[in-house]
């Protein structure tokens, strides 16, 4: 069964429940959620962004050159002939890949590209659409933001991962700002994580406000999580090979906690 824009919103609102098996096609690891009474989620999660963000920046220019070219390849063939379709981006932060390029090749194919923007701290991203080349103003943490695009609401959804685990949940900044802001959107939209391979972990401990991925591109390959508990395996047409040498299929039930 292949992956039609139907399909996809079913993967989008399957994203809901509370317990779920999913699938991962790319790594050998699984979802461990076991932990003590004395774990201490919040520290072990600034630790662990400090660690992954430490070892993205330690990349060196020419591999994170070679790892975005390959990452921008997966999404394009996952979006396919996209037209007409408002897709958010990110602006590269700290080592994140940088896929400027491919926002400039899917504008000239009638997309929109849409960034987020920190209106408020503690409060729902908005969206604003952006053509390259389009005037843009330093927001929080110095991230470029439109000047004067007008607030849109994304069909797809980019959102770049510190960390991310085989459930496709994702570790951000701390800031919850993603999950709060797809949290609040009457409108589901199609969420693909993005990162490194080296982002990959064993589980990002998640908790019921964290709100999985419906798959994560890496320079590997792009990772499935919920195709299985579908009915559905990867798409061919567009993704024929992406991420399927020695992949590995491992069940993984999830209840979060």
């Amino acid at each position: 069964m292949s992956l039609s824009t139907a399909n996809l919103t079913s993967i989008a609102n399957a994203s809901t429940q509370e317990d779920y098996s999913c699938e991962q096609a790319t790594s050998d690891l699984q979802c461990i959620n076991d932990r003590s009474a004395a774990f201490n989620l919040q520290e072990w999660r600034q630790l662990e962004r400090r660690r992954l963000i430490g070892v993205r920046k330690n990349l060196t220019p020419r591999q994170r050159a070679q790892f975005t070219g390959d990452i921008s390849q997966y999404l394009e063939r996952l979006l396919g002939g996209a037209t007409d379709q408002t897709i958010s981006f990110c602006w590269p932060f700290k080592g994140e890949p940088d896929l400027r390029d491919l926002m400039a090749r899917l504008s000239q194919r009638n997309n929109s590209i849409a960034l987020p923007v920190v209106e408020e701290r503690s409060q729902p991203l908005i969206f604003k659409s952006w053509r390259p080349g389009e005037a843009l103003d330093r927001g929080v943490w110095n991230i470029p933001v439109p000047r004067a695009g007008k607030t849109v609401l994304p069909d797809i959804v980019l959102a770049p991962v510190v960390g991310f685990d085989p459930c496709g949940f994702r570790l951000g900044y701390g800031g919850g700002y993603f999950d709060r802001t797809l949290a609040a959107m009457a409108h589901i939209p199609i969420k693909y994580g993005v990162g490194y391979t080296i982002s990959k972990i064993a589980t990002i401990h998640p908790q019921t406000h964290d709100i999985p991925m419906n798959a994560v591109v890496t320079e590997s390959g792009v990772m499935w999580p919920q195709l299985q508990q579908l009915g559905m395996s990867a798409p061919s047409a567009n993704l024929s090979g992406l991420g399927s040498r020695n992949a590995r299929r491992r069940n993984c039930s999830m209840r979060r906690i």
